[in-house]
């Protein structure tokens, strides 16, 4: 949940059971601005709150995909060792392009590495906001801290 500055707006991030707008919709957010504020809504089919959930909402329509006609599909069908090695690959051309290439080709590489981790988690049937959650659990820890405290494998 977060508040706003002035304290006077909540947002709840939620997964909510059924729908939560008088209109029927899951949310009552499936309205986008197609302009200026002064323009009219534009209602949307699938309202996607971020770029992230819009993603992983794809991911795990590519599940019912072909191979042939999915690229995503055929890494699922291939299994974690090809997803893993998918990952390690991206990360790597991540770490080079950091070491000595132009930022254009660091954020490229980057969303790379992302989207193949969210094909990895989607593989896993692992929500992002699992990680995300793990992410806000870890704030403020040191690293060195966080690291000795994980329990062993």
């Amino acid at each position: 949940m977060l508040v706003d500055c002035d304290g006077d707006s909540l947002l709840y991030v939620s997964d909510p059971e059924g729908s939560s707008c008088h209109t029927g919709a899951p949310s009552c957010f499936f309205q986008t601005l197609a302009g200026p504020a002064d323009e009219s809504l534009v209602t949307v089919e699938t309202p996607t709150p971020t770029v992230l959930s819009a993603l992983e909402a794809t991911l795990e329509a590519r599940k019912s995909s072909t191979g042939a006609t999915s690229y995503t599909k055929s890494l699922y069908d291939k299994g974690a060792s090809a997803i893993g090695a998918k990952i390690r690959e991206e990360a790597g051309e991540l770490a080079q392009a950091i070491e000595g290439e132009t930022d254009d080709r660091v954020v490229s590489e980057a969303a790379d590495v992302l989207y193949h981790v969210l094909v990895g988690l989607r593989w896993r049937s692992i929500g992002l906001r699992r990680v995300l959650a793990e992410l806000a659990r870890r704030l403020g820890t040191s690293g060195h801290a966080e690291k000795a405290a994980r329990s062993p494998r």
